[in-house]
């Protein structure tokens, strides 16, 4: 029952309607405009923040493996690997990635944090941690 009802809640994020989310002033569209890995593909990233909840995630890239944690005390995880390396992303993937919703409209989404993992030749990987002023939210999600 409980395997149901994640499939369920996970279904709902992949198939809500995130323009009329966006219209009613709910979403905030996190993006990452000036990440740059150099040419380096994208294998893997861990996103965190708090006082929020997952409420989009419009782009699920094929061939990767996805962990959402979207706990009721407003604290969020999203971590991602490809599974194999065809299915690696391009910066551009990180724009308008995830709409996420403030636990009140008063309370700022806090403590984001994103690191990725790039790589060149699929031997050697970076960490990259983008930094806080390299992330933005916007209520647009295009």
């Amino acid at each position: 029952m409980r395997l149901l009802a994640c499939i369920v809640v996970v279904a709902g994020l992949l198939l809500s309607d995130q323009r009329v989310l966006a219209q009613q002033g709910e979403i905030d569209w996190l993006s990452a405009p000036t990440l740059n890995t150099g040419g380096d593909r994208i294998v893997a990233f861990d996103l965190k923040a708090a006082d929020c909840s997952v409420r989009s995630l419009p782009d699920v890239p094929r061939g990767w493996f996805l962990s959402i944690t979207n706990d009721a005390s407003g604290a969020v995880e999203i971590r991602g690997n490809a599974q194999v390396g065809a299915a690696a992303l391009s910066a551009g993937y990180f724009l308008r990635f995830v709409g996420l919703q403030r636990q009140s409209p008063e309370t700022p989404i806090s403590h984001l944090a994103l690191e990725i993992v790039a790589t060149k030749d699929f031997v050697t990987e970076r960490h990259i941690v983008v930094s806080l002023g390299d992330m933005t939210l916007s209520k647009t999600p295009q």
